[in-house]
C-alpha cells in the first residue's frame, strides 16, 4: 500500500520539487541539520517562466510558514541589492521553460535549489565580513608578519615595483585589510567573478560534443560583467641605481642574502624571450648542477645553499631571484660578493654547450612529465590561459625551449641581471644576539 502511494505521489512534478527542494535548501543553505524550526524567512522572486505552472510551484512557497514573500521583481540585478541591503535572505529565480526542464527530471529542480542556496550563502557570508576578516588578519600576522624572510620579501618587492600592483602583497597590507568593508568585497565579487572573466578548463575523457551540453547546462545562466574594465597599469620610474634593504629580526637564526631583478614575462616577451630567460635561470642557480650551487656551495664551501630562478607567469612582467645562504662563520659581505663573481663570469661567457643542452633537457623533461597528471596538465592549461598565453604556446612549450640558443641566453642574461634594477636584501639577527 505504502508503494502504490509513492508511486501516486512521483507523478506529481511539484510535490517531487518540493520534496526534494525544501530539505537540502533547510539543511544546506541554513545548516539546521534535523531542526526544522525555521520561519518567515524573507525572499523574493524573479519568474521569468509567467506561466501557471511557475505560479501554483511558487504559492507552496508563498504559503508556507517558513517563508516570508516579499514579492516579485523583474531584474536580478534587483535581487542582489535586495539581498545586500538584507532586505531578503533568500531568492528564488524561475527560468523560462521551467516545466519542459522540471520534466527532464529532479535534476532541473536541484538546480533551482542550487541558485537559491548560492545567493543565500553569498549573503551569509557577506553578512560575516568582520569575523571573516579577522581570519584574514591573523593569517597574513602567521605566514608574513612573523616570519621575517616573509616580510623581507614584502619590502624587497615594494621597493622594485613602487607604483605596479606587483609590489602590493596578494593578501594586502595589514592595515588595508582592517579597513576593508562589505561593501568593497561585494562590489570587487561582482565585478570580477563573472563568466567573462573565467576560463573553465577540464581534463579527463570528454570531448567538446559532450561537454558543450553540461557547460550550457550549468554555467550558460550565469551573468557576464558589463563593460568589465581592463586591466592598465601604471608604469613604474626609470632605475637610477641599485637599491639595498637590510631587516633584522630577532627570530631569525641563519643569515641570508637575496637579490630581485626585473624581468619579462610569457605575457610581455616577443619571440620566445621568456624561454631563454627558464633557460638561463635554469643553468646560473636551477639545481645542484648550476653555476651558483657549485660554486658557493661545493667548491668554496662558503654557502649551504644558492641558487636562482625566474617568475615569468606575470601579465605585466617578471622578475628573477638570486639567494644564497652562507655557512657558519662566512658574512653576508663573502657570499654576496662570491655571487656577484659567478653572475659576472656568467654573463661575460655565457653557458657551455654541456649546460645548454642539460638545462633545455631537464626543463623539456619537467613539462612532458607534468603532463602525467590530469590535475597537473588542467592547471597548467588554465594557469597559461590566464597569463595570456594560448593553447599553441603551451603544447609547443618543449619545442620552442629545445630551440633557445646559446645567444639567446647570453642576450636575455645581460638584459635582465642589470645591478641598476635590482634590489638586495640581507636577513640578519637583531644586533648583539
Amino acid at each position: 500500500m505504502a508503494f502504490k502511494e509513492w508511486k501516486e505521489t512521483t507523478r506529481d512534478r511539484l510535490f517531487l520539487l518540493l520534496a526534494f527542494l525544501l530539505p537540502a535548501l533547510w539543511l544546506v543553505v541554513f545548516g539546521y541539520g534535523l531542526n526544522l524550526d525555521v520561519e518567515d524567512i524573507p525572499f523574493a522572486v524573479v519568474d521569468r517562466d509567467h506561466s501557471e505552472f511557475s505560479r501554483e510551484y511558487l504559492q507552496r512557497f508563498i504559503q508556507s510558514r517558513y517563508f516570508s514573500f516579499r514579492g516579485y521583481v523583474d531584474e536580478e540585478r534587483t535581487l542582489d541589492r535586495l539581498l545586500a541591503e538584507t532586505t531578503i535572505r533568500a531568492a528564488i529565480i524561475v527560468p523560462e521553460r521551467f516545466q519542459e526542464q522540471l520534466a527532464a527530471g529532479v535534476d532541473a529542480a536541484f538546480m533551482q535549489a542550487k541558485i537559491i542556496t548560492a545567493r543565500f550563502y553569498a549573503d551569509h557570508l557577506l553578512s560575516r565580513i568582520p569575523g571573516e576578516r579577522d581570519v584574514i588578519v591573523e593569517e597574513r600576522r602567521q605566514r608574513v608578519d612573523n616570519n621575517p624572510g616573509s616580510v623581507l620579501g614584502e619590502r624587497m618587492r615594494a621597493m622594485l615595483w613602487p607604483h605596479h600592483p606587483y609590489g602590493t602583497p596578494v593578501i594586502g597590507w595589514l592595515h588595508e585589510i582592517q579597513s576593508l568593508d562589505r561593501e568593497t568585497a561585494l562590489q570587487f565579487y561582482r565585478t570580477w567573478y563573472a563568466p567573462n572573466n573565467a576560463i573553465l578548463v577540464v581534463a579527463g575523457d570528454v570531448d567538446a560534443a559532450e561537454l558543450r551540453p553540461l557547460a550550457e547546462r550549468y554555467f550558460g545562466r550565469l551573468r557576464p560583467t558589463r563593460d568589465l574594465p581592463s586591466r592598465t597599469w601604471v608604469s613604474d620610474p626609470p632605475n637610477v641605481g641599485p637599491m639595498r634593504v637590510t631587516h633584522r629580526d630577532e627570530k631569525v637564526r641563519q643569515p641570508s642574502f637575496s637579490r630581485l631583478y626585473r624581468a619579462i614575462s610569457y605575457g610581455t616577451d616577443t619571440g620566445h624571450q621568456a624561454h631563454a630567460l627558464d633557460v638561463a635561470m635554469e643553468i646560473l642557480g636551477g639545481s645542484e648542477t648550476s653555476r651558483l650551487y657549485r660554486a658557493l656551495v661545493e667548491d668554496q664551501r662558503i654557502a649551504v645553499s644558492a641558487g636562482a630562478s625566474a617568475s615569468s607567469s606575470g601579465l605585466g612582467g617578471g622578475s628573477v631571484s638570486i639567494w644564497a645562504t652562507p655557512v657558519e662563520g662566512v658574512t653576508l659581505e663573502q657570499v654576496e660578493a662570491a655571487a656577484d663573481a659567478v653572475i659576472a663570469e656568467f654573463l661575460r661567457d655565457g653557458p657551455t654547450d654541456v649546460e645548454l643542452t642539460r638545462a633545455k633537457n631537464s626543463l623539456s623533461a619537467n613539462a612532458i612529465y607534468s603532463r602525467d597528471s590530469q590535475e597537473s596538465l588542467a592547471n597548467i592549461y588554465g594557469s597559461s590561459l590566464a597569463q595570456g598565453e594560448s593553447i599553441d604556446d603551451v603544447v609547443n612549450w618543449p619545442a620552442n625551449v629545445e630551440a633557445v640558443t646559446r645567444d639567446d641566453v647570453i642576450t636575455l642574461s645581460r638584459q635582465t641581471l642589470d645591478i641598476n634594477a635590482s634590489v638586495t636584501g640581507w636577513l640578519l639577527p637583531e644586533q648583539g644576539q
